[in-house]
């Protein structure tokens, strides 16, 4: 492999390893109780023991290697593309390595973010949340968007990555319209609920970005039928 996509795939396993070694380092540092789940007006409904810190760096250590596997299949082609197959799984390749730094990265932060809002809430003593967990959700979500979105459209075709409908699989000039689209759609939608994230209360702030996500996807689904229809195609 090229030495860009090695160094790639060495910050993702750090990254996959990195919420596990930073709660390991402060967890002497917490208390036995803390707060681990609110209600939805954020106010603990439940305490637990500060073991509980682990969980989110445990599935984030057994979720690496499953996606890690299922982006590689990204790297196959199931069209017939103009770019030769080496330039087709170089393209996939970085976008691929980038793609997987995006989502590790989002994990890293909400592990942090975690890590700060449980030693806060739990020295507080108030019972509430002292920070809106689920605004910040919707953030990095939102923010994850964005840069996925200036990603997609150099994706080329793939059975695992991307928007993979019958028609975009079947078509490369419908592969390419509709990704080129749905970046638009990302990065645009993305900005959108960041703004939301800003204003509204965590609850709400996380419906507009799944009900922005869904309204992109049902489009984009429509759109490459439409590219489709448009291109001849059945």
């Amino acid at each position: 492999m090229k030495r860009d996509f090695s160094m790639a795939s060495v910050c993702y396993w750090l990254l996959a390893a990195l919420p596990l070694l930073i709660t390991a380092a402060v967890y002497p540092a917490y208390p036995e109780v803390i707060p681990v789940h609110y209600n939805i007006e954020g106010v603990v409904d439940r305490y637990g023991g500060k073991i509980e810190l682990f969980i989110l760096p445990l599935m984030v250590l057994a979720f690496a290697p499953v996606f890690w596997a299922l982006t590689s299949l990204a790297k196959k082609s199931v069209g017939q593309e103009k770019l030769s197959r080496e330039e087709q799984k170089a393209r996939n390749r970085k976008a691929i390595a980038i793609s997987r730094l995006i989502f590790l990265g989002v994990f890293n932060v909400l592990t942090i973010f975690f890590l700060a809002t449980a030693w806060k809430d739990s020295q507080a003593d108030s019972g509430k949340m002292t920070v809106d967990v689920l605004r910040l959700t919707a953030a990095l979500l939102s923010v994850m968007d964005i840069l996925l979105g200036n990603i997609l459209p150099k994706c080329r075709q793939n059975s695992m990555m991307g928007v993979r409908t019958p028609w975009t699989l079947e078509s490369e000039e419908v592969w390419y319209k509709t990704h080129r689209l749905g970046g638009f759609l990302m990065v645009g939608g993305g900005v959108l609920s960041l703004v939301f994230s800003l204003f509204l209360p965590g609850m709400w702030a996380l419906g507009v970005y799944l009900a922005i996500t869904v309204l992109a996807a049902v489009v984009l689904t429509a759109a490459s039928w439409r590219f489709s229809k448009n291109s001849g195609r059945n």
